[in-house]
């Protein structure tokens, strides 16, 4: 029952492709898919890599240019914080400060109101939010308007941003970010401070000198050189704190999120933050020795390529419709011509042999309704060549009756001559009306087909009469394969032959004669061979003959405008033509005053 159950299964499964029309389409569906994944997967890949270099590069484009605009400012920065060094009016004054009095200490002060305002505002600088001076023993000499001092004189005692500038040694110490609370705005700014000294002198005297600037032109770089809504920007200092931030990050606060990059040649590289991967560009400054981070999420930096995907699956599938499309289209017009040609077919195979197959192309399937209507003429033509044959087969039955007295008065006429033959005791016409009694039984047979021991035995009956007529002129000698007499063969095949080799051959010759009847099986063939060593016949005599046999097969119908040869053999041709076609043929050969020899293949099966 399984099996039965899994091959009703597997037909209703394989119902849909038994038709070459959906064998096409599957085919070229099939063919066409693969292509289109792999075209897509390909563009995809390619399209994927080249958005991700080109946004990779673009990215540290935009990294390098902020650090070139950061530098550009904190080195300008730093370069006006140096300046005091240049000045030996300002060096000298502190150096000398604690002995100055009032008149020439508010004349200093004068003195560096003017130098750094020249030197800090001009040209304007919107970044830069004040600035102050203090000597080493924490004396505020100097503020820009709209600090209080006493602020001022508190962070120079309790903030690190002292000593950290201390420790520089003269270099600038940049700090931050920190909230502006000596103004009370709401901002963050960033510090930039120097230690200035007579470097000649043991004396340790110094100054103090704090810059203070805003992010406002970090944040209008980072905005120009954002590259995306999600992009951020992060400056972080040394130690790794927010400096400023586009995005949530804090200033003051510890960034922990990504690595902070060491080189100052930006670098790229895919972190995953907050289960989210993001490409981090890192670049360090060589001013401030600040870190300039841009942090772009995947789904932005990909955001072209993600359209480019989507375009490619709408192409797709638009170009598979397409396809499929032209694949009916394409497999009905080839399967077209073959349905006409299975039509026709169908009804040739349900006996109308007047269709023919209309198909009107050039091509193979052109090709093989041609030589299909070819081979129904063909067809068409045997079976009114073999209803031809009936026919005529018929009459001549018909003419045979019709030309024997009755058959019944001629036996029984032939068995009283015999009784009386019996009578007087003569043995010859007792034999010979014997065999004549026998042959005429045997050619009134209804029946077709007979075994080859049958044949043989029409034969003898005929060669008993033939040898009680020539005597001793003629010797017959047999060699017959054991294996033949059970096979069946058409009726008067043989004896024919016989009578053509005694009439032709023998009955000519002055002398006496052998007349040989051969035979045996070949391959999948059985073959005879009837020789006599008579008169023989000439080349020409012989060429006919064989040309007649070849107009014989052409057409059956030729034999009755032939005299060449005796209408018995032709007979015998004609019939084993029609009925064995090509599995049959017969031979003569023969050479004046050597004799003749006839010989038939027939097909075993037969």
């Amino acid at each position: 029952m399984k099996s039965v159950f899994w091959h009703k299964a597997a037909l209703r499964l394989n119902y849909p492709f038994r038709t070459i029309r959906n064998q096409m389409f599957v085919t070229f569906l099939l063919i066409t898919i693969p292509s289109i994944l792999s075209i897509g997967v390909v563009s995809y890949y390619y399209a994927y890599t080249s958005q991700k270099d080109k946004v990779e590069a673009a990215h540290k484009q935009s990294v390098s240019q902020i650090q070139r605009n950061l530098d550009f400012q904190l080195e300008q920065v730093k370069n006006k914080l140096l300046s005091p060094y240049y000045n030996t009016e300002f060096i000298d004054n502190i150096n000398q400060y604690d002995e100055l009095d009032d008149a020439r200490r508010f004349q200093f002060q004068q003195s560096m109101r003017d130098f750094f305002s020249k030197n800090f505002y001009v040209p304007p600088q919107r970044d830069l939010a004040g600035f102050y001076i203090f000597l080493n023993n924490g004396e505020l000499i100097y503020q820009t308007a709209g600090l209080n001092p006493d602020q001022l004189k508190r962070s120079f005692r309790t903030e690190d941003w002292v000593r950290r500038t201390v420790t520089q040694s003269g270099r600038v110490y940049f700090s931050g970010a920190y909230p502006d609370t000596f103004r009370g705005e709401n901002r963050y700014l960033f510090g930039a401070s120097i230690m200035v000294r007579d470097l000649s002198s043991n004396r340790n005297l110094f100054s103090i000198i704090r810059a203070e600037y805003t992010f406002d032109s970090i944040a209008e770089i980072s905005r120009l050189s954002s590259q995306g809504s999600s992009s951020q920007v992060v400056l972080l200092d040394a130690e790794k704190r927010v400096l400023y931030s586009t995005g949530e990050a804090q200033p003051g606060t510890l960034w922990t999120q990504t690595a902070v990059p060491g080189s100052t040649d930006a670098e790229n590289v895919w972190l995953d933050v907050n289960s989210q991967q993001w490409l981090v560009t890192g670049v360090r400054s060589t001013v401030a020795g600040w870190s300039i981070l841009m942090l772009t999420p995947e789904r932005e930096v990909f955001e072209a390529s993600i359209k480019i995907r989507q375009s490619i699956w709408v192409i797709a599938l638009a170009v598979l419709v397409v396809t499929a499309g032209l694949s009916v289209l394409f497999s009905s017009y080839l399967t077209k011509p073959i349905l006409a040609l299975y039509r026709t077919v169908s009804a040739v195979k349900q006996g109308n042999l007047a269709v023919r197959a209309q198909v009107g192309r050039e091509d193979e399937i052109g090709k093989i309704a041609l030589n299909f209507n070819a081979m129904v003429d063909e067809i068409e033509h045997l079976i009114k060549t073999k209803y031809v044959y009936q026919l005529k087969l018929r009459e001549a039955e018909l003419a045979m009756l019709y030309s024997q007295i009755n058959p019944h008065f001629l036996y029984n006429t032939l068995d009283s001559i015999r009784s009386m033959a019996d009578y007087y005791d003569a043995e010859e016409i007792v034999l010979m009306t014997t065999s004549l009694a026998d042959m005429f039984r045997y050619s009134t047979t209804s029946r077709e087909m007979v075994t080859i021991r049958q044949e043989l035995a029409h034969i003898q009956d005929y060669l008993t009469i033939q040898l009680l007529r020539f005597g001793s002129k003629i010797a017959v000698e047999w060699d017959i394969a054991e294996e033949l007499p059970g096979h069946p063969i058409p009726k008067m095949t043989l004896q024919p032959l016989v009578e053509n080799a005694i009439y032709h051959g023998l009955e000519k010759k002055r002398e006496n004669g052998v007349l040989r009847i051969r035979g045996w099986t070949e391959d999948s063939s059985i073959c005879f061979a009837v020789t006599d060593d008579g008169v023989g016949m000439e080349a020409q005599k012989l060429e006919q003959i064989r040309e007649a046999l070849a107009a014989v097969e052409r057409d059956h119908e030729a034999m009755h405008g032939i005299r060449s040869m005796g209408i018995g053999l032709l007979n015998v041709h004609a019939r084993l033509v029609l009925k064995f076609g090509s599995g049959y043929a017969m031979h003569f050969s023969s050479e004046p005053g050597a004799g003749t020899t006839v010989s038939i293949r027939l097909p075993r099966e037969a």
